[in-house]
């Protein structure tokens, strides 16, 4: 059954598969419930609204409920200023595409933010101007049940007008972070034609909703080669893992890996190449983890023609 399951792993991080949205860490109005008939300001305005922790975030994605207008907005993260009740330095930012679909938009931060339990902090929205108010109710005596404390700006936060509290602002907060995902590398590689030891690495950790890459280094140059996906280091179509190669003519090389898929590529003349693997946005992967190995094509090396690569266990993290 453990088998099965990083056999169906591999496939869908090869497959591209549309991807299922992880819950929200921070949620303010979630329902499928807005107003329409009007709209917000803009261009030039932030607005900035209220919002306490009640556990930690590592902020990686916030949504507003809106649409009706294109263009790029920017969505940001502050700390709290207790002093004057509005926001005080910008903690972390992200700008996406609006498009006119009413429904979630939102965008990726940069980078995670963290924000410590039961602290109050500000999330800042400059949007296009017109599109739709993601709002679920509004009014102002006296402000509906929930309504958040929203400040206004004209000149980037230098400045707050406000305090306001009038509208029930639709938000959704998406957390990552918690459980962060890894490589490591195990085994040795056989040496090629050009006396090295042909190395694999990696570029970013394999992370749900994003892309990873491995790489390969110090292998041949301008030559086909091959990065193995596997799920198991024991066996492989009834062959011992790891097996030595020595007998099939590639002393010293060995296979960590099975390779229930190989991808493509061809090295460059420094001997250097990259696969990159899409990971699906689903919280389900989180934890679970795939083999890597290269294989490279090399006539001069041995009498097999073929060098290998160390191996990696690449595991998902949010």
């Amino acid at each position: 059954m453990i088998q099965t399951t990083r056999c169906l792993l591999a496939a869908s991080l090869l497959s591209f598969g549309a991807p299922s949205q992880t819950p929200p860490c921070y949620a303010d109005f979630p329902s499928a419930n807005y107003l329409t008939g009007w709209s917000m300001g803009g261009p030039g305005l932030t607005v900035a609204i209220k919002l306490k922790s009640t556990s930690l975030l590592v902020i990686t994605r916030i949504e507003v409920h809106t649409g009706g207008k294109t263009g790029q907005s920017t969505m940001l993260v502050y700390s709290h200023d207790s002093a004057n009740n509005q926001p005080l330095s910008t903690l972390g930012s992200g700008t996406f595409t609006e498009v006119t679909t009413i429904g979630w938009q939102g965008a990726n931060m940069t980078a995670p933010i963290l924000v410590l339990p039961n602290t109050d902090f500000w999330f800042g929205w400059q949007p296009v101007g017109s599109e739709m108010t993601p709002t679920e109710g509004y009014g102002t005596n006296p402000p509906p049940t929930g309504a958040q404390v929203y400040r206004g700006s004209f000149n980037n936060g230098g400045s707050w007008n406000g305090p306001f509290t009038q509208h029930q602002w639709k938000i959704k907060i998406f957390c990552g972070g918690q459980t962060p995902g890894s490589v490591t590398t195990f085994g040795t590689a056989c040496r090629g034609s050009n006396a090295q030891l042909p190395a694999i690495g990696y570029s970013i950790v394999p992370t749900i909703g994003q892309s990873y890459s491995m790489t390969l280094t110090s292998g041949p140059s301008t030559q086909p080669a091959f990065l193995g996906f596997g799920v198991s280091t024991t066996n492989w179509l009834g062959y011992s893992l790891p097996l030595s190669l020595t007998p099939y003519n590639a002393p010293s090389c060995t296979l960590y890996i099975d390779l229930p898929y190989l991808i493509p590529t061809t090295t460059n003349t420094a001997g250097s190449a990259s696969s990159s693997i899409s990971v699906p946005n689903n919280s389900g992967l989180v934890g679970q983890f795939t083999l890597h190995q290269w294989i490279a094509l090399d006539p001069a090396a041995n009498g097999l023609g073929l060098i290998l690569s160390n191996a990696a266990k690449a595991t998902v993290g949010n």
